[in-house]
């Protein structure tokens, strides 16, 4: 009876993680569509701002923020 609803209780956290997951994932969608649109920039310099920003989101345990974002790039 309790490994049941321990079972239930993590596949219903686990659905709605996954929810959360795919909302997030078209709002970003939409973002990198928008961005694409609106900028021209090379693959050289996408490929070099994605390992920067895979450095930065390490350093901060994968807890950024806009305001981290204008921060970097102000500085």
């Amino acid at each position: 009876m309790v490994t049941s609803t321990l079972k239930a209780i993590v596949a219903e956290s686990d659905n709605r993680t996954s929810r959360i997951l795919f909302k997030i994932a078209v709002e970003l969608a939409v973002l990198q569509n928008v961005v694409a649109a609106t900028n021209e920039i090379d693959e050289v310099t996408l490929n070099r701002l994605r390992g920067e920003c895979v450095k930065e989101v390490k350093r901060l345990n994968g807890s950024l923020s806009f305001d981290d974002a204008v921060d970097w790039q102000k500085g």
